[in-house]
């Protein structure tokens, strides 16, 4: 089913909510900007003075307790500044820091030789047409419904 979010009698996209539900009353899904939408989501600084809401497929506007959009091309840029070595991991618990050696052991079987910094190179080089076909959408939307039944 195709899922609309507008502001203020505007549609600024299209979303089917089809990402795998974690919690009750979540649901999330990749967003689908309009020529509205995009202009108004690129400025990521005015989300809340947008007073978002969901409609479902038949125009009836659906209750939520908040709704969220996401620019990944603004988290992903975020997340490439954060030097790794800034956490200290001196105070964790033994199960966990196990857990982490068990997960980079794998990385390095999978990614061998190539630094983190070279994966993310491999990526930004991608011409435009790549992009559009990337596994991360430009937005995402995340929604926290009053009543779980309203988006089955």
């Amino acid at each position: 089913m195709l899922y609309t979010i507008w502001s203020r009698d505007r549609m600024l996209g299209e979303t089917e909510l089809s990402y795998v539900r974690c919690m009750p009353k979540h649901r999330m899904g990749d967003l689908t900007p309009t020529a509205v939408g995009e202009r108004l989501l690129a400025s990521e600084a005015h989300l809340d003075s947008l007073q978002l809401e969901l409609r479902g497929p038949n125009g009836r506007v659906i209750p939520t307790e908040w709704i969220d959009v996401r620019d990944t091309e603004q988290a992903l840029a975020l997340a490439r500044e954060i030097p790794m070595d800034q956490f200290d991991d001196g105070e964790l618990d033994p199960q966990l820091r196990a857990d982490i050696e068990h997960d980079t052991a794998l990385f390095e079987e999978w990614f061998g030789d190539q630094e983190p910094d070279d994966l993310w190179d491999d990526y930004e080089s991608r011409p435009l047409r790549e992009w559009q076909e990337s596994p991360f959408p430009r937005y995402q939307v995340q929604v926290l419904l009053l009543d779980d039944a309203d988006v089955p």
